[in-house]
C-alpha cells in the first residue's frame, strides 16, 4: 500500500513541477518578445493556494527577518510544496520540491538541475517581504 501512497504523491509532484515548468517558459517566451505578459502573470499568481513565509527566532520589537518562504501548490493527499531560504534581501536563493500524502512526512523529489532554476525563477515572481 505505500508503494501506491508514493506513486501517487509521486505523480501529483511531477504534475505540478510540469506546469510550473511550463509557465516559467511561457513567461520566458512571451517576456523575449516584449508582448504582453498579463495573461501568464495573473496564471502565475494565481497558481498556489498559499504563499507563506516564517523567521528564526527574534528579540521582541526587532524587524521580521525572512528565513524561509513556502509556496503551497496543492493540499490534502497528496500535497505539494516549495519551501526556500532568501539571500539577504527578497530574492529567492534556494528551491526544495517536496511531497507528501496522508500521514507521511514530507519528502523531497528529485529533479534535474534546469527543473530547480525553474523553480527558482518561479519563486522569484512573489513577493516575500512586507
Amino acid at each position: 500500500m505505500t508503494n501506491t501512497i508514493d506513486d501517487r504523491a509521486i505523480a501529483q509532484a511531477r504534475s505540478q513541477l510540469e506546469a510550473i515548468c511550463e509557465l516559467v517558459a511561457a513567461y520566458k517566451i512571451v517576456h523575449e518578445k516584449g508582448d504582453d505578459d498579463a495573461a501568464i502573470l495573473q496564471e502565475i499568481y494565481g497558481n498556489p493556494l498559499a504563499v507563506s513565509v516564517r523567521s528564526d527566532w527574534q528579540t521582541p520589537g526587532s524587524r521580521f527577518e525572512l528565513s524561509e518562504y513556502q509556496l503551497l501548490l496543492c493540499w490534502g493527499g497528496p500535497a505539494v510544496r516549495i519551501i526556500g531560504k532568501p539571500d539577504g534581501g527578497a530574492d529567492q536563493v534556494t528551491a526544495r520540491f517536496e511531497y507528501q500524502d496522508w500521514f507521511t512526512p514530507w519528502e523531497e523529489l528529485r529533479i534535474s538541475t534546469a527543473e530547480r532554476e525553474a523553480l527558482i525563477d518561479y519563486a522569484r515572481f512573489f513577493s516575500f517581504v512586507s
